[in-house]
């Protein structure tokens, strides 16, 4: 199962980080894989470091991006008025 970096993660990875710890002992002392804290770093390192407080903001924003429906609220809007009319999606691509 996958599971998301919890902003105390990646608070401790910002720590280990600055102690020297590789990817690797990082990975081990989270119990997550070292290729989740290789991207996790790649992913979120800005200006020559990684932030945790900047990491968890962008990892908030990209879900938040990616719940946003790709669906205008006008496309919405005639689906429901054409449901409402009975109307089957075959005779809606031909008008």
């Amino acid at each position: 199962m996958y599971k998301h970096l919890s902003k105390e993660e990646r608070y401790t990875i910002e720590k280990l980080i600055r102690c020297g710890k590789s990817n690797r002992e990082t990975a081990e002392i989270l119990g997550r894989s070292a290729s989740k804290i290789s991207r996790e770093i790649k992913q979120d390192e800005g200006d020559w470091r990684y932030r945790h407080d900047k990491a968890h903001g962008l990892a908030e924003l990209r879900q938040q991006w990616a719940r946003q429906s790709r669906i205008s609220e006008l496309a919405w809007s005639q689906v429901f008025e054409r449901y409402n009319e009975d109307h089957s999606p075959e005779i809606w691509r031909i008008s």
